[in-house]
């Protein structure tokens, strides 16, 4: 009896150790891919400890995440995401823990790459950690936004409110979706002020819908989606509204648009070389694409392009204000000055933007009272 015992133990153990050989060499082997994405994107390599190596792994978040003075580890970070959530088909770890500061533009990055996940591995979350020791701000911030509930993670802390800039909800769709735009404007005035140049607004968003849902995606794209969101500032007037797609890029469907041509033309009076040097800026390509109407306006639910409806918006508000286009390695910013004078820059990214970000900012977008009940 003993005897048997004995072996039965023996047998428990050689099963055990085979078990814990196979999760071994199934961790190196996810490993593996992970350096092999990490080698093709670029990017810092995932850390591991022994003590964690049979965990979910965990990603550690930059101190500060914005698309200027921190732009190329924003998106490093965000690109890790979206990297091992393609290779980890189960759980992983998210440390906000280090994060000090935020930006509305980073924070719906970071919301947009996580709502990505949840579309594509639905059952499963990723998995923020130490929530109480989070920077009060940040979290509040992210809270505003929607993050907790699209991680369905519990809220038991308090809310550090200001005076100052307030996040508003994210939302998203698949299609040209005017509802949206117009829930987007409601929430914005339930903060503060009515805006000015309202349907400016709307068209703008509409637009961006439009192109996402004609040009953004092929068929059978993993998430076709846009994400959009805005924050407030009612104390000093300042309005941000953001609008963001996975899709192609604005420099990579401009060939195959009917736009191109023109494009083309507007090149050359940019005083833009046609080499190959001059067609792969995307920088340049996504001022020509400003500069260049529509050139068919009969097609249903179309605005009149990005000049008048993306640009437009700013271009025409009575005050101050900025739009920011960052696609593929191209970053173009639009200025109207207080005293009406304008300045276009463009900038090449050392890093891509895997879709494309758009940013109204309105220094004074207060219209005060107004009759209109909508």
């Amino acid at each position: 009896m003993a005897r048997d015992r004995a072996k039965y133990f023996r047998w428990q153990r050689r099963r055990a150790r085979r078990a814990e050989r196979r999760a071994t060499k199934l961790l190196r082997r996810k490993i593996a891919r992970n350096r092999a994405h990490e080698r093709a994107l670029g990017i810092a390599p995932l850390q591991w400890s022994p003590s964690e190596a049979s965990l979910a792994p965990t990603l550690e978040c930059p101190e500060r995440l914005n698309l200027s003075g921190d732009y190329e580890s924003t998106i490093l970070f965000l690109q890790k995401v979206r990297m091992v959530s393609s290779t980890f088909s189960g759980r992983f770890r998210v440390n906000l823990c280090p994060l000090k500061e935020i930006t509305p533009a980073a924070a719906l990055l970071m919301v947009a790459e996580f709502d990505r996940w949840n579309e594509l591995l639905s059952p499963l979350k990723i998995r923020p950690i130490d929530i109480d020791d989070w920077n009060p701000a940040v979290r509040t911030k992210l809270n505003e936004m929607g993050f907790f509930e699209l991680l369905s993670a519990k809220k038991d802390f308090e809310e550090v409110l200001t005076d100052e800039e307030r996040f508003l909800p994210f939302l998203s769709g698949h299609r040209s979706e005017g509802d949206q735009a117009k829930r987007l404007r409601l929430a914005i005035e339930a903060l503060g002020p009515k805006l000015k140049d309202r349907q400016a607004l709307y068209d703008g968003l509409v637009e961006a819908m439009t192109n996402v849902s004609h040009h953004a995606y092929n068929q059978g794209w993993p998430v076709p989606r846009w994400w959009m969101s805005a924050s407030v500032n009612a104390k000093s007037g300042r309005l941000t509204v953001m609008f963001l797609d996975h899709g192609m890029t604005i420099p990579k469907t401009l060939p195959l648009s009917d736009l191109w041509e023109n494009v083309r033309g507007m090149l050359f009076q940019m005083g833009a070389a046609l080499t190959g040097l001059a067609l792969s800026d995307d920088a340049q390509l996504i001022q020509a694409a400003m500069l260049v109407e529509r050139s068919r306006t009969e097609e249903e639910h179309r605005g009149n392009g990005l000049p008048r409806d993306i640009l437009g918006y700013v271009k025409t508000h009575s005050s101050s204000g900025r739009l920011r286009i960052f696609s593929r390695h191209g970053k173009y910013t639009f200025r109207k000055l207080a005293d009406g004078s304008t300045t276009v820059e463009t900038t090449t990214l050392p890093v891509p933007l895997k879709g494309t970000f758009i940013e109204w900012t309105i220094e004074d977008y207060a219209e005060g009272e107004s009759d209109d009940p909508n």
